[in-house]
């Protein structure tokens, strides 16, 4: 049973209230429409980083990245979360667009979803993914009562199993099929990892030694 807390909590527009996010220079915030150019720009300056998971993306558009955040809008604006919603947010780095994190298959039963993102290129090592998915996952967890945020990441990717692990991600022992395509090898499995209240790492320790 979940309580009556976390239902009155479960809808885009009570979760909106609670945004923006920020840790440092780090922010998170449900994306809006002025969101598409900046976005549409990083992902072209992260193309050579990003090509190689994201095969749709030498065709992608301004208009293409348009259309996508009107959807995605639209989401905030349902009056509640149902099985299966996905929610977007944009995440900001001293003040500017620096790539997204969304959360997809949201199960309202069993208090899961699925998180995924990816950060300009430009601004590697600087830790802004990490401080994203953690305060992503914090979120869910402490105000939402999420179980697990899972995380689907290519096993070709040690960049992203890096964040993954170091915000608390564990292999869950599961390999799925290919859902993305590698451009350099076909097909691409992937490992699914959980980020639970047990195993998300403290503040304190995010940038430690893992």
């Amino acid at each position: 049973m979940i309580p009556e807390r976390i239902m009155t909590m479960l809808t885009p527009g009570r979760i909106r209230e609670k945004f923006p996010l920020q840790r440092g220079d780090v922010e998170l915030a449900p994306v809006e429409l002025k969101d598409a150019e900046p976005l549409f720009e990083a992902a072209v300056r992260s193309r050579k980083e990003l090509i190689r998971w994201y095969n749709w993306l030498p065709q992608f558009s301004l208009e293409q990245a348009r259309d996508n955040l009107e959807r995605s809008v639209l989401n905030w604006e349902d009056t509640a979360i149902r099985d299966w919603t996905s929610l977007s947010f944009v995440i900001r780095h001293n003040g500017s667009v620096a790539g997204c994190v969304d959360l997809f298959d949201i199960q309202i039963k069993s208090l899961e979803c699925e998180i995924g993102g990816w950060v300009d290129a430009t601004r590697a090592g600087q830790g802004i993914g990490r401080s994203a998915l953690h305060l992503m996952a914090q979120f869910w967890q402490t105000e939402l009562n999420f179980r697990r945020l899972f995380v689907t990441i290519p096993i070709d990717n040690p960049v992203s199993s890096a964040v993954a692990r170091h915000v608390g991600s564990c292999f869950t022992g599961i390999t799925l099929p290919a859902t993305v395509h590698d451009l350099e090898k076909g097909q691409a499995e992937m490992r699914l990892m959980e980020i639970t209240p047990e195993t998300l790492v403290a503040e304190q320790d995010l940038f430690g030694s893992h």
